[in-house]
């Protein structure tokens, strides 16, 4: 029981601890993205304004993150449930 519930704890915590940082990583990249338009719409002119500005889905690492979480939660339950009928057979 000790250990499935550590288990749990332990994949509840990266998952929150990763939603959080991608939370903040959003807002930071419409923030960037909110200056650049201001910049080109007073300097058209520039290079950097010349390239279409595109929306491009990423994968990023906390998507990745969340993920690996879930999976190794699930295993670690597995395990234990596993660990726990082999106990009672014996």
């Amino acid at each position: 029981m000790k250990k499935s519930v550590l288990g749990l704890a332990a994949s509840l915590s990266l998952l929150i601890s990763v939603g959080s940082a991608q939370a903040g990583d959003q807002a930071a990249q419409y923030q960037i993205n909110q200056a650049l338009a201001k910049f080109c719409s007073a300097q058209p002119s520039n290079p950097k304004c010349k390239r279409e500005i595109r929306a491009v889905p990423e994968i990023d690492a906390a998507s990745g993150t969340q993920a690996i979480a879930l999976i190794l939660g699930a295993v670690l339950l597995g395990a234990e449930s596993l660990r726990r009928r082999r106990q009672r057979v014996s």
